[in-house]
């Protein structure tokens, strides 16, 4: 299974995505419209360059509160800024592309080996694929390594991905699909390995940084022509910092009494997005 987009040519998917928070932050954000994929040829060796516009038709997020406050988001054509490994004729260009490979990975660099997870983010890096051949019930393994957001502080972690080929269909029109399900999983936690060791003892004595993401999806690939037809993703994000606080007490024979207590702030996230191919 290989990706491959027509150069030059347009590929346009239609998007429905829907975000619930809670926990410090409480809303529900949903959007529809159209993804558009250009690939503007190719990079290096096995990658091509492809350019990402999200054209949004509709936008609203409801604060979830006794008011249910309801508002409706400025509709834009936005060019999601999916990785820091990006590629630019200008410096001020935001309309950047990505250097991506035929099994759908998106290039990394020594100094960034990341990409940002944040929004939709993952529904484009998934599905990817194995460059050896699958049949029917095979599976594979792959890796998306990841920030929270988009600031970097020694918080990368790698998303494990499992991945199977479910069934090989037979089009209407005599084209072959393939339908593929995955689930990944990924945890960066300060106080535990591997990721204690990239922080001081200190800052691990008075603050605990937790980043959880997990879920799954699934997919129907055009085996002939390289393009998914088809997928949904559910993501699940959950982002908690615990800090060290001192309470005072008061006093006790003159002596002043405190007591030491962990502050927990925690949100957790929700996406759902569906893309479906346009003709």
């Amino acid at each position: 299974m290989a990706y491959r987009y027509p150069e030059g040519q347009p590929v346009r998917y239609a998007f429905s995505f829907d975000m619930k928070a809670q926990g410090m932050e409480r809303f529900r954000e949903t959007s529809e419209g159209v993804i558009h994929v250009m690939n503007e040829g190719t990079f290096g060796d096995g990658f091509v360059r492809l350019r990402i516009r999200r054209q949004e038709t509709s936008r609203k997020r409801v604060e979830i509160a006794k008011n249910r406050q309801s508002t409706d988001r400025s509709i834009s054509d936005i060019y999601p800024h999916l990785s820091p490994n990006v590629i630019r004729q200008d410096p001020a260009d935001v309309r950047f592309s990505f250097p991506v490979d035929a099994c759908g990975r998106f290039a990394i660099r020594e100094e960034t080996p990341f990409h940002f997870l944040f929004y939709d983010s993952l529904c484009h890096f998934l599905p990817a694929f194995s460059r050896n051949p699958a049949a029917v019930g095979g599976t594979w393994k792959t890796y998306v390594p990841v920030i929270l957001g988009f600031r970097y502080m020694n918080n990368e972690f790698t998303l494990n991905v499992e991945n199977k080929l479910e069934k090989v269909l037979r089009l209407s029109d005599g084209r072959r699909a393939a339908r593929v399900s995955f689930t990944f999983s990924g945890r960066f936690d300060t106080a535990e390995d591997p990721y204690a060791v990239r922080f001081s003892d200190a800052f691990r004595s008075e603050q605990r940084i937790v980043n959880e993401v997990m879920g799954g999806g699934e997919a129907v690939f055009d085996l002939d022509a390289g393009l998914v037809l088809w997928k949904r993703l559910t993501v699940k994000v959950v982002e908690s910092r615990s800090r060290e606080v001192i309470r005072e007490l008061g006093e006790k024979d003159g002596r002043r009494l405190t007591r030491t207590d962990w502050e927990k702030d925690e949100n957790r996230y929700e996406v759902n997005e569906t893309w479906k191919l346009l003709p």
